[in-house]
């Protein structure tokens, strides 16, 4: 398998160095800070996913954000489902921390 190299531009350099200090950023916000128009960030943003570079901007949960006074009144099970996506750690740190309030 032959792989071609990814030649990145100075404007996707900028974006990637955005997106690494703060995932969440909004496209608009990667355009202020960078002074790259906010249609060039996304297009060239798509770019990159598209060819695979970026694989997944990974979110940052706050918990503490979460009633935990709903969340309890939910079996474990239900718990699961809702929050399948999150990893292994942090499941359990919430299910312990639910568990305690019952």
């Amino acid at each position: 398998m032959h792989i071609v190299p990814l030649n990145l531009t100075d404007i996707d350099v900028s974006i990637i160095k955005e997106l690494l200090k703060n995932g969440r950023k909004l496209f608009r916000e990667i355009s202020c800070s960078t002074g790259i128009s906010t249609p060039t960030v996304k297009a060239r943003f798509d770019r990159i996913v598209n060819i695979g570079f970026i694989k997944s901007i990974s979110p940052i949960f706050d918990f503490n954000k979460i009633d935990l006074n709903i969340v309890k009144s939910r079996n474990e099970k239900s718990i699961k489902r809702a929050l399948n996506s999150i990893d292994h750690n942090t499941y359990n740190k919430l299910i312990k921390k639910t568990l305690k309030l019952n």
